[in-house]
């Protein structure tokens, strides 16, 4: 924490104060260097307790890790789709959008709604 200030504000003060000043300054910039610390310990910590033994992966330099790096995977076999597609109803082929609608909501489920609505 850096402060501006010039000698003559320090004029009126003898060397033992000035030393006392500097010693309190100083132990109030140590512990608020140690709060500080203490936030990255604590983060610090618990990487450790969750990961006190490295995973040797870790520890591999990057160019390593380049050279056993594979650009190509396997392919997954895809059995073809042999199931019929479209969809299958017993609607007339003169049938409304509403009426394929009402496939998924019956009219039975508006008039339920319509009169629970109503109490």
């Amino acid at each position: 924490m850096a402060t501006f200030c010039s000698d003559d504000d320090f004029v009126d003060y003898t060397a033992e104060e000035l030393d006392q000043i500097l010693k309190e300054v100083e132990k109030y910039e140590r512990e608020e260097a140690d709060d500080h610390e203490s936030d990255v310990d604590i983060a610090n910590e618990n990487e450790d307790e969750e990961g006190a033994v490295s995973d040797p992966e870790d520890d591999i330099p990057l160019a390593c890790l380049q050279a056993t790096w594979w650009p190509a995977v396997n392919e997954t076999p895809v059995r073809a789709f042999v199931e019929p597609t479209g969809p299958h109803h017993n609607l007339p082929e003169t049938a409304k959008p509403l009426d394929y609608f009402f496939l998924f909501l019956p009219q039975s489920f508006y008039d339920t709604a319509a009169e629970e609505t109503n109490h």
